[in-house]
């Protein structure tokens, strides 16, 4: 296990661990804020860590991904969406909080991904 996967004490490629990342992917996408704040969001924010315009949010999403893919799916529509979703976010500049247009286009993809592994985890 490589030392990226140490970090979350799995070992990959199982329907248990799939299901788990579809959890993940799921919460970041229903229960973070699509909304930009009005001022700047600093850390005393309680909201602070749920803001999607976040950099870390992008980079949550792109590492849950990331894991998806280690668990070898077969899925060729699941794969090209992850694949079309990893290439969107990372010509993004990420030096700047990201745009209302940003988070709907990540949410539409997130729909769609959620979607297909909600059909992968129902095979």
């Amino acid at each position: 296990m490589d030392a990226m996967h140490e970090d979350y004490n799995v070992e990959l490629k199982s329907p248990e661990e799939f299901r788990f990342f579809y959890g993940q992917l799921w919460q970041l996408r229903h229960c973070c804020i699509d909304n930009l704040p009005q001022d700047l969001v600093v850390m005393d924010d309680p909201h602070y860590y749920e803001y999607k315009c976040r950099k870390n949010w992008w980079t949550a999403v792109l590492a849950w991904i990331e894991l998806v893919w280690d668990c070898e799916i077969k899925d060729l529509e699941l794969i090209l969406l992850m694949s079309q979703f990893d290439q969107f976010a990372r010509k993004l500049d990420f030096n700047a909080f990201r745009e209302e247009g940003d988070i709907k286009k990540a949410n539409l993809f997130l729909d769609k991904i959620l979607t297909k592994m909600r059909l992968v985890i129902a095979k």
